[in-house]
Parts: structure tokens; C-alpha cells; sequence
């Protein structure tokens, strides 16, 4: 093999390596969250932007709390709420969650707070046992996202507040 040869092969080794050494520090950080069948993902705390693909791995998980900051975050006091508008501005924009998230078919609460979440997964109606949603305090249209919110068959609390959405919308 010629040098420019052995240099591509290295580059290439050296690229796959680094992705599953990703993969491996993504994993090791969400274990060390895990507590029992909960998992807490203070994504702030974490100097983490986005949810990590690898999610999807942790099947036996019940309970996944997903928020900027671990502890009490104080808000805007609820007479600020009006007329639907949009008041709370959160310290973070992930944008989306990862679609690996249909793979916790054992999950009954899914909190994603305050970490400027723009749009739910589309797969999101697989979690068949969620029975509390929590995203509250994020950067979605509602509107937008109450079709994929009503195929959750077993749902029996969600919290919306802190979003973009009018209220007629909402009584339907």
C-alpha cells in the first residue's frame, strides 16, 4: 500500500473511532443519570445542545425528565401568562428530540421543560404506556403538535403551558 493509501485508511480508522468514542461517552453520561427506571437529563448542567440520539438504548426506563437546569427554576408569575402568548423564555433551544425516543416502550412520564423544544417526535404516538406529558416552558405551536399529543391513546395528563397556543385551539 502506497503512503497516500495508509494515510486514508488512518484518516478513516481514526473518524469511525472518534464517532464511537461519541457514542461511548453518550452512553457512560446517561447511566450516570439513571436512577432505577428514572432518568434525569439536566441537559444545562450537562453543557449538553441537544438530547442525545443514544436515548433510544435505555429501554427499561419509566420516568424521563428532560429540562435545562436539575432543581427549582424560577418562572414568570402566572398573572404574565395573558391571553396565550408566549412569556417564558427558555435558556436553551434544542429544536427537536431525537425520534429514538419510541424505543422506551415501557415509559409512563416524559418531561421536556424549559429547553426550547420546537417540534415533538413525529413517533412519539409508539409510547404506547405514557400516561404524563410534560412540555411545558418550550418554543412549540401547539396547534402544530396537537395531532401527534391525541394519538397518545393512554395519556392522562398533559401540561402545555409555556408554549405558543390560543385557546380555542386547546378546547377542541
Amino acid at each position: 500500500m502506497n503512503r497516500i493509501g495508509l494515510i486514508k485508511v488512518v484518516m478513516v480508522f481514526g473518524l469511525v473511532s472518534m464517532l464511537a468514542c461519541g457514542r461511548n461517552q453518550n452512553i457512560t453520561m446517561i447511566e450516570s443519570h439513571i436512577s432505577g427506571d428514572t432518568l434525569v437529563l439536566p441537559l444545562c448542567n450537562l453543557n449538553l445542545e441537544n438530547v442525545p440520539e443514544e436515548i433510544g438504548e435505555f429501554k427499561e426506563l419509566k420516568v424521563l425528565r428532560v429540562v435545562c437546569r436539575d432543581g427549582w427554576t424560577l418562572g414568570p408569575p402566572l398573572s404574565s401568562l395573558g391571553d396565550g402568548n408566549k412569556v417564558f423564555e427558555p435558556e436553551m433551544r434544542i429544536g427537536h428530540f431525537p425520534e429514538s425516543v419510541k424505543e422506551l416502550k415501557k415509559l409512563k412520564v416524559l418531561t421536556i421543560s424549559q429547553v426550547g423544544l420546537k417540534t415533538l417526535p413525529n413517533e412519539l404516538h409508539k409510547l404506547e404506556k405514557l400516561e404524563y406529558l410534560d412540555i411545558s416552558d418550550n418554543a412549540m405551536t401547539i396547534s402544530d403538535e396537537l395531532h401527534k399529543i391525541e394519538k397518545l391513546k393512554s395519556l392522562k395528563r398533559v401540561i402545555l403551558i409555556g408554549n405558543y397556543y390560543e385557546l380555542p385551539e386547546i378546547e377542541k
